[in-house]
């Protein structure tokens, strides 16, 4: 299934519960990527359980599929060893079209992005801050080895206590134009780091289906509603 690349924003919708493999089968969903929470759902499912289930949806779905595996270290909610995750990986490949891996924990799994970037999928490297704003001068050091790996996304979640922070992230669209951005703010700002980041041009958008990825992340809905109300998106 073809990945909407060409939209200049993309609405992701995150599942994240057995509840939430079976909701996405409605098509009334106001988006264009489905992001399936692996290590997520794992709570809920035996790993027999949620392979099935997951392999039956992702072969009747509407809509192009994103496979997210997040380590502990970065808000995963399950242990995982290195080896399990890059297995898991490996066994959805055929059934998904894009794949989030975290830039820190590349090296580990390193295998995975060039099976991914090898058959043509369309990769997002990440970086998550959970309890702390991200140290920006350490991040843009490591730039040109992230663009080295040409990934069709860059993505920065982190959490933001004040404005300054947001203003501060906001600068990476003018100080790195060329690059394919995804921010987002966690916590207190999220709603509204999703609408300014959104509106300056941050690639991907990420709301919830069946309950929230990441603090304070709004849902498919609630996103749909603000970007309509301010112009971002048409209604």
């Amino acid at each position: 299934m073809n990945f909407p690349i060409e939209k200049s924003l993309i609405i992701v919708g995150s599942i994240s519960t057995r509840y939430g493999i079976k909701s996405a089968f409605e098509n009334h969903l106001p988006i264009d990527l489905l992001e399936y929470r692996l290590d997520s759902i794992l709570l809920e499912l035996s790993l027999k359980e949620a392979i099935a289930e997951l392999r039956g949806a992702l072969c009747c779905r509407s809509l192009p599929a994103l496979l997210t595996i997040r380590s502990k270290k970065e808000g995963g909610l399950i242990e995982l060893s290195d080896s399990e995750r890059s297995d898991l990986f490996e066994r959805f490949y055929p059934f998904v079209d894009s794949v989030d891996l975290e830039w820190q924990q590349l090296s580990k799994i390193f295998k995975v992005y060039s099976l991914y970037k090898k058959g043509g999928k369309k990769i997002i490297l990440s970086i998550h801050t959970l309890d702390r704003f991200l140290d920006l001068d350490g991040f843009v050091s490591s730039l040109p080895q992230i663009q080295q790996l040409e990934p069709d996304f860059v993505k920065l979640a982190v959490k933001i206590e004040n404005l300054s922070q947001l203003k501060a992230l906001t600068n990476l669209f003018f100080s790195f134009p060329d690059i394919p951005w995804a921010l987002m703010g966690i916590g207190d700002y999220s709603t509204l780091s999703r609408v300014v980041l959104s509106a300056l041009g941050s690639r991907l958008v990420y709301g919830y289906v069946d309950k929230p990825a990441a603090l304070g992340q709004p849902s498919v809905l609630d996103l749909k509603e603000s970007f309509q109300r301010l112009g971002i998106i048409k209604k």
